[in-house]
């Protein structure tokens, strides 16, 4: 399930790169807040169809993995999401 997630994670930045400048997706990674929060929650809704508890479990969890997640695992996501990018 943690690649899973990872991977919808991925996708998800793909997307916010592609409506705010990398920089500061990066910075909102790095330190992440309400906005990511956010971001994870419409991310699961609309990837997995989650809702309720369900939804909020899902969300408190992915967050936890954000935030435990170190500037390389940052960049790494980053890179990721930036090839998919270039290969679509």
């Amino acid at each position: 399930m943690e690649i899973e997630i990872i991977m919808q994670i991925v996708r998800a930045i793909m997307e916010c790169i592609a409506q705010r400048r990398e920089d500061d997706v990066a910075a909102g990674l790095l330190n992440p807040g309400r906005r990511e929060y956010r971001a994870i929650i419409n991310m699961l809704r609309k990837e997995n169809d989650l809702h309720g508890r369900a939804l909020r479990l899902e969300a408190s969890e992915t967050f936890l993995l954000l935030v435990e997640a170190d500037a390389e695992d940052i960049e790494a996501l980053i890179n990721d999401a930036r090839a998919l990018a270039e290969e679509n």
